[in-house]
């Protein structure tokens, strides 16, 4: 099979040659221009070849959007400053336009990516949920829970400015290639952090916003729930294709029980926290193989829990690649 054939039968609940694979990845040093961003994630999937191509934003593109400031290094970004330093804050955003500034940068890097993978890969753009934006445009988790709680009518008016801007965003990635988006909670769908209530109220209708407007265009919508105690199972419903998760994380649902929930697809298996230091490799494929039984040998796709360390093994990943050749429904 093509990967495209494969990914197609795959989301469609159909026979497939072998489970897809796909991991996924930062290049802090490359992230901070379209070119270096695009070249990097086309050098990866050349690498590896992928079933499919999860693309890795700048971490901090989203709360660059709506003004804030970031010094980026080879280890990452850290804010210089955030757009909303106090409560006032949250009336001055308005709806950022797709094409400019930060966002059109890394639309720039998308077309880059589908004009390398000529339409023989399938990739996905990540977008953060617009809770976890919000929380991006505080000083701190500490400020973001202040606000949450003592300004919820504001914080509302906020989140639903950031919806309209990334649902349009969402949209405009589909249109110059991507098969559709990854959207991730980062750390708010997790009762470490809010409550289930707290997220059914300022959660959920806003995430639901931007998968609705991409749902129609999209081959590939992936949930990703983030993070220690998640909330995987208050977002199952979420109309995506696929979900993922740390299953290796034992505060998490496990890859067998979320197989009896649903016949969404999953992906994952692999604990990105410790499988791809040097000498873990056979932790990894043992870990791919369970999670390929765990979940009756279909609607399965190998890949980590979030994304893996820069320092990856490349050894580990080459291995992992070959491993789905032996894996039969």
């Amino acid at each position: 099979m093509t990967k495209r054939e494969r990914m197609n039968a795959f989301l469609k609940g159909e026979v497939v040659d072998r489970p897809p694979v796909s991991f996924w990845r930062h290049f802090y040093p490359d992230e901070t221009t379209p070119e270096g961003l695009g070249e990097a994630m086309l050098a990866f999937q050349k690498e590896f070849d992928w079933d499919f191509m999860k693309v890795n934003p700048r971490a901090s593109y989203h709360a660059e959007a709506f003004g804030s400031t970031y010094s980026f290094s080879e280890s990452g970004s850290e804010r210089v400053e955030p757009a909303v330093k106090t409560g006032a804050d949250w009336s001055k955003l308005r709806p950022v336009a797709a094409r400019e500034g930060v966002l059109g940068d890394h639309l720039r890097s998308l077309e880059i990516i589908a004009e390398g993978l000529a339409g023989e890969v399938p990739f996905i753009q990540t977008v953060f949920t617009p809770l976890s934006i919000a929380m991006n445009l505080c000083s701190s988790q500490e400020q973001f829970l202040s606000e949450l709680r003592e300004r919820p009518n504001e914080l509302h008016d906020a989140l639903e400015v950031i919806a309209e801007t990334f649902a349009d965003f969402g949209e405009a990635c589909i249109d110059v290639g991507a098969s559709g988006i990854f959207l991730a909670t980062t750390y708010m769908a997790t009762t470490d952090m809010l409550s289930r209530d707290e997220y059914h109220e300022f959660g959920r209708a806003y995430d639901l916003e931007i998968l609705r407007n991409v749902r129609d265009k999209s081959e590939l919508l992936i949930i990703h729930v983030c993070k220690s105690n998640n909330m995987l199972l208050e977002l199952m419903d979420y109309p995506v294709h696929m979900l993922n998760w740390d299953a290796s994380d034992s505060t998490n649902p496990s890859i067998s029980k979320i197989r009896h929930c649903t016949d969404k697809c999953i992906i994952g298996g692999v604990d990105q926290k410790t499988s791809f230091s040097e000498g873990n490799k056979a932790k990894a494929l043992r870990e791919a193989e369970e999670s390929f039984k765990a979940a009756g040998g279909k609607g399965w796709a190998l890949g980590a829990g979030c994304t893996i360390p820069m320092d990856a093994s490349e050894d580990t990943l080459r291995a992992l690649r070959d491993a789905v050749e032996n894996m039969k429904s």
